[in-house]
């Protein structure tokens, strides 16, 4: 079946969920690299794309399709036809919904209290990283514009024992389990993998879940994976990337805690 897929995407987790279901698929695609640091994602051209301003957005054609959920489960409801990544409604749905739902579960529980710990930290750098980091919502542009920046340390607190929850969840279920849902890599397992590469950023240490740490090095073992976390490469190196956050983290600590005050 023939595509003609453009990804628009920076050299992130949330990005590299599409580009590996790309990647697995075997799919045909135009790599259009969004630069987020300076707020491209904002222009008018790429709203056009995606009117929520943030990567990864997809063309098929005359099609397009945002928020990486959705492009997910559009590229394998299109393309997947042996169910290599999948499970079809019309023949097993119950491990389909399995998929939809571990998928969702990612957006809505594993997510938000990681880019709500890393938010946290950020607010209080003021208008400097806002400048840097060009990928914030309304909420944060609205701390930035309106508020002084302060720390939170309740709040920190709070994001993080909401991480370390949701952990526990997954590595509860992935006892005695080789993927997600019946024994079988899917998008379910791209989705919630991608979360994990940026559990270090929010200070867990996933060496405390070896169920997960397990279907971790399962998941990276796969070509797939491999080509599709290089897609598009960074500017920077790890350890850039590193001393960048470290630098965060330190300029934070100097700064007040507010829950004081």
């Amino acid at each position: 079946m023939g595509s003609n897929i453009k990804l628009y995407t920076a050299a992130s987790p949330n990005g590299f969920k599409v580009s590996i279901t790309l990647t697995e698929l075997a799919l045909p695609f135009t790599v259009v690299t969004v630069d987020v640091r300076n707020g491209e994602q904002k222009s008018p051209s790429f709203l056009q794309i995606n009117p929520n301003g943030k990567i990864p957005a997809l063309t098929d054609g005359d099609l397009s399709i945002w928020e990486s959920g959705a492009i997910l489960l559009y590229l394998v409801e299109k393309y997947d036809v042996n169910s290599r990544i999948s499970f079809k409604s019309s023949d097993d749905p119950a491990n389909y919904w399995q998929m939809v739902g571990w998928t969702m579960w990612h957006v809505a529980e594993q997510m938000p209290p990681q880019g709500t710990f890393t938010k946290l930290q950020l607010w209080s750098l003021g208008s400097e990283s806002r400048l840097t980091i060009g990928d914030l919502n309304l909420v944060m542009a609205m701390h930035f514009t309106y508020f002084a920046p302060v720390r939170s340390d309740y709040g920190q607190q709070k994001s993080l024992e909401d991480c370390n929850r949701a952990y526990g969840i997954l590595d509860n279920h992935l006892t005695s389990r080789t993927y997600l849902v019946g024994e079988k890599f899917t998008i379910a397992d791209i989705a919630v993998y991608s979360g994990t590469m940026s559990a270090d950023k929010v200070e867990l240490d996933l060496a405390r879940w070896p169920n997960i740490m397990k279907w971790m090095d399962r998941i990276e073992a796969r070509e797939g994976v491999q080509a599709g976390i290089k897609i598009p490469q960074s500017q920077y190196t790890k350890e850039e990337i590193a001393d960048w956050f470290r630098g965060l983290k330190e300029k934070l600590k100097q700064g007040g805690n507010a829950d004081a005050s």
